[in-house]
């Protein structure tokens, strides 16, 4: 009797109920990824691309001539905001939230962690200045900015930020963040970037058709035309961060164990934003 309360028990059965678990349709979860891009695309990501031509150079085609001016007051206005609304690495300051606690010990420890992760100090790695500093200027010109967490497991610090473009991360249909059910990662990668990535043999690659692109140059988003887009896909409902592509035979590349673990289980805290939609989660 006591058997049927091991912990060896408990293990088997944990195993046969992911193994009867149904798998996900990834056909059907790039679908919805596509369907928000195009939403996207056709929406504020027009007027990003505008804005960001006119902060960068206002006097090659970015305006009709009868709207072109000498003077790029974005690029001023943008630039006397910047440091206003970021100007150096804060420094951490973590103390317990209610006096009398006896922990003294965690929080020393978790102010000398966070010192060492937003150290800027580190050449050749993305620091969290250097994150933040991204992060605000896309926020001021195409409109949205974000920061995310990236794990290193051989790093000694294992934690680091990396800034996104803005049209680097999609999210589900919402009126807040804290009600988004799932997000998507944009990444743009070669066939040599994936297999290296994911650790694929030469015969797992032949499930790579690279069906869009051009014969010459690049693509029409910017991307070498031997690229691909890979959707990191994360769902607030599973433990599992799965690759998807168009350029891919089942759609599914691979996936990976979600090793950060937070609360609120996306590696972000969503998106940057000046200026919105008010009840919609859609930058201007």
């Amino acid at each position: 009797m006591d058997d049927l309360y091991s912990p060896e028990t408990e293990s088997r059965a944990a195993d046969a109920e992911a193994v009867s678990a149904p798998a996900p349709d990834y056909k059907k979860i790039l679908d919805q990824i596509l369907t928000r891009e195009k939403f996207f695309k056709d929406g504020w990501w027009k007027q990003a691309d505008r804005a960001n031509k006119i902060y960068s150079d206002p006097g090659r085609g970015a305006l009709p001539d009868s709207e072109q001016t000498p003077y790029n007051i974005l690029y001023s206005n943008t630039e006397v905001l910047l440091p206003s609304l970021y100007s150096a690495t804060p420094k951490p300051d973590v103390r317990p939230r209610f006096k009398g606690e006896d922990i003294k010990p965690i929080p020393q420890m978790l102010d000398r962690f966070l010192t060492i992760v937003a150290d800027p100090a580190s050449p050749g790695s993305e620091s969290l200045n250097i994150a933040m500093q991204e992060n605000v200027l896309s926020s001021l010109v195409p409109g949205m900015g974000f920061v995310r967490l990236r794990y290193y497991p051989e790093a000694p610090v294992p934690i680091g930020f990396e800034a996104g473009h803005y049209k680097g991360l999609i999210w589900g249909t919402a009126r807040k963040w804290a009600k988004v059910p799932w997000i998507a990662f944009r990444h743009e990668m070669t066939k040599d970037d994936i297999e290296a990535k994911f650790n694929l043999k030469p015969e797992d690659m032949v499930k790579f058709n690279l069906a869009r692109g051009v014969e010459e140059g690049e693509t029409k988003d910017g991307a070498p035309k031997d690229s691909t887009v890979v959707y990191e896909y994360w769902d607030k409902t599973s433990d599992r961060v799965c690759y998807l592509s168009e350029d891919w035979t089942d759609n599914f590349i691979a996936d990976e164990e979600d090793h950060l673990k937070l609360e609120n289980k996306f590696p972000t805290p969503g998106p940057l934003t000046l200026t919105m939609k008010p009840g919609k989660l859609e930058p201007i």
